[in-house]
């Protein structure tokens, strides 16, 4: 026999005015569960409940039999504050001793205690595999995420992300420095209406192409004074003494891959550049990015940020071709130029 006890049903509610029978009946399997710690009650079970002491004919409702059992003339009234039920356990009862003794068999034999510890140690081996996994899985995820922040944020291109990575490389900025300088030349020509003697004839040989250009400065003898050269150029002198010392970024010069002006332009305004041992550059060559590429429906000069905005393809249309306004029209001045 199980014994336990519940709440009476508070006066003037529906279950207050049930008889006492069909209030048994109105129990929830959860709420006997509960009190008794018995998981494996049913509804069938369910059906044994009966009341201490017994209803009498007088108990219409189970606020009455509750009352007439807690009432001072009661011989239960001071053992009696809830109503106490009880369940005959019978089959039920059995099944819990013989899974109870099945238990404590079970444990007793060496040989299973020894397969439930193994299935123990397994459990947590596994788990603690899982545990390394989700953790692995959340460093490589957190990874791919930074990866591809960084590729979004910094590579432009996959010239770019070569460039990148040796940014600290003085020979991949050296290839940078003269495939512009070859820029900054034949555009001074142009702009100055000046002959480029072969400089940008795209048949000759490559290698010969550089060693034109170690000399090229030599066709602005005209203008090699320092209030000439701003007159007529308007930039700052130190650029004319810098063609006179190129020899060496054109020995080393990529004879391949000319056109790399876009790629330059990115590298010079890319962060990590900017605060690398080469940031001098980016003063250097502002200017003569300005003075390369101008839109050429309103003449405005082309921002260092701009040009690194643009593809290769793109940034050519921005070129300058022509002479300038104040130049003689009509033909090109010669070397001599007065």
């Amino acid at each position: 026999m199980i014994s336990f006890e519940i709440t009476p049903p508070r006066a003037g509610s529906l279950a207050s005015k049930s008889s006492p029978k069909p209030y048994l009946t109105s129990i929830t399997v959860t709420s006997v569960r509960h009190k008794t710690k018995i998981q494996q009650l049913d509804k069938d079970a369910m059906k044994d409940l009966r009341l201490d002491p017994k209803p009498i004919k007088k108990d219409h409702t189970i606020l009455q039999y509750y009352k007439r059992i807690t009432a001072p003339s009661s011989p239960f009234a001071e053992s009696r504050d809830k109503l106490k039920l009880d369940m005959p356990c019978g089959e039920l009862f059995t099944k819990l001793q013989d899974s109870q003794t099945l238990v404590e068999e079970s444990m007793k034999n060496e040989d299973f205690a020894a397969k439930l510890e193994a299935m123990k140690l397994e459990i947590q081996k596994q788990s603690a595999i899982h545990e390394s996994q989700v953790a692995y899985f959340a460093r490589s995820e957190a990874h791919m995420t930074e990866m591809e922040d960084f590729k979004e944020k910094t590579v432009q291109s996959y010239e770019d992300y070569v460039l990148y990575r040796t940014c600290n490389d003085r020979d991949q900025l050296v290839m940078y420095e003269a495939n512009f300088i070859s820029v900054f030349i034949l555009t001074l020509c142009r702009r100055l209406g000046l002959k480029t003697d072969g400089l940008d004839n795209k048949g000759s040989d490559p290698d010969h192409c550089s060693d034109r250009y170690k000399t090229a400065w030599q066709i602005f003898k005209p203008i090699s004074k320092a209030e000439t050269w701003l007159k007529k150029t308007g930039l700052d002198f130190k650029y004319y003494q810098k063609l006179k010392n190129v020899d060496n970024l054109f020995s080393r010069r990529n004879v391949v891959a000319h056109q790399s002006s876009a790629s330059f332009a990115r590298l010079l305004t890319d962060p990590e550049f900017v605060k690398g041992p080469h940031n001098h550059l980016i003063e250097t060559y502002t200017p003569l990015f300005q003075y390369c590429y101008r839109d050429p429906k309103d003449g405005r000069e082309l921002t260092l940020k701009e040009c690194a905005a643009l593809t290769q393809i793109e940034l050519d249309k921005y070129l300058v071709l022509r002479p300038d306004e104040h130049q003689t029209k009509g033909h090109k001045q010669s070397a001599s130029m007065p």
